[in-house]
C-alpha cells in the first residue's frame, strides 16, 4: 500500500518499554549464551532466557539470536485506510488483490515509512 497509489491515511503507534537489547540464554548442564543486539537503541535493558531442552551451546546461541533480533525491535502497530483498487478495477485485480492474513508492503514518503507486516 503507497500513499501515492492506494494508501489514504496511516496512523503508527509505537511502544518502546517492552524491548530488550541483552539475552541472556541458560541451557541445560549450566550452559550459558550472552548477547546484545543495539541496533535500535544502545540502553542495555536484559531479557535472561532459561529453556533446559538446550543440550548444545551451539543450537542455544543461534536460537537466543532469533529470539533476541525479534525482541530488540521497538513494538510498533499500523492502522491503515486504503482504497480496494483490485475490487473497483480491472486493471489492478491481479496486481493489488489482497485477503487477510497476507503480508503488504506499506509505504508512506511523508512518515518515511517502508515496512513489510502481515
Amino acid at each position: 500500500f503507497i500513499d501515492s497509489l492506494n494508501l489514504k491515511e496511516l496512523e503508527v503507534e509505537t511502544n518502546s518499554y517492552d524491548y530488550f537489547t541483552k539475552i541472556i540464554a541458560l541451557g541445560k548442564d549450566d550452559i550459558r549464551v550472552e548477547l546484545v543486539n543495539d541496533q535500535y537503541s544502545n540502553k542495555i535493558k536484559t531479557l535472561i532466557w532459561k529453556d533446559e531442552k538446550y543440550t548444545d551451546i551451539n543450537y542455544l546461541t543461534e536460537d537466543a539470536r532469533l529470539k533476541l533480533n525479534e525482541l530488540s525491535k521497538p513494538y510498533k502497530s499500523y492502522r491503515a485506510k486504503i482504497i480496494d483498487l483490485a475490487s473497483i478495477s480491472e486493471k489492478y485485480k491481479n496486481i493489488l488483490d489482497y485477503k487477510l492474513g497476507d503480508t503488504i508492503v506499506l509505504i508512506s514518503k511523508g512518515l518515511k515509512i517502508k515496512e513489510e507486516q502481515r
